[in-house]
């Protein structure tokens, strides 16, 4: 499981603060990447509000955490590889509660042997986080592509 790097992501401190949510989204990628299925659940609140309606018109709405991490479990062992890279990341707060953009760069690789197929998918995440005994969370996401 991957583990943020940085200082007590309970802290008030706004340095550690943005440490912490960079991490938060590091984690969310890097978990997706490595098909790491329980760190990538422990990013969100139990119920998340997703909008990738940009990219799938059938991805918006408030869904069940598990039921979202079980959809992506279920979509990308289909690829042999992805890589999503976050860079630009800002990060506003307001109390308990911040939000979260990023740049996206992610890569989706099939290989079939010699042939190979890399999809790139270009666009930016906005997130809406919250403070919660565990750590930030990540309450809410959109994908803009």
């Amino acid at each position: 499981m991957f583990k943020p790097m940085s200082a007590d992501p309970k802290s008030a401190d706004p340095a550690s603060d943005r440490a912490a949510l960079t991490d938060l989204l590091t984690t969310f990628a890097q978990a997706l990447d490595a098909r790491d299925w329980a760190s990538y659940r422990s990013v969100f609140t139990d119920e998340i509000e997703l909008d990738y309606s940009s990219w799938r018109p059938e991805d918006v709405g408030r869904w069940n955490a598990d039921e979202w991490v079980a959809r992506a479990a279920g979509l990308f062992p289909g690829f042999t590889y992805t890589r999503h890279a976050l860079t630009d990341i800002t990060v506003t707060l307001d109390g308990n509660r911040a939000t979260v953009g990023a740049t996206l760069s992610a890569d989706h690789a099939i290989v079939d042997g010699d042939d190979m197929v890399v999809f790139t998918l270009h666009g930016h995440y906005d997130d809406r986080c919250v403070r919660t005994p565990e750590g930030w969370l990540i309450s809410a996401k959109r994908l803009v592509v």
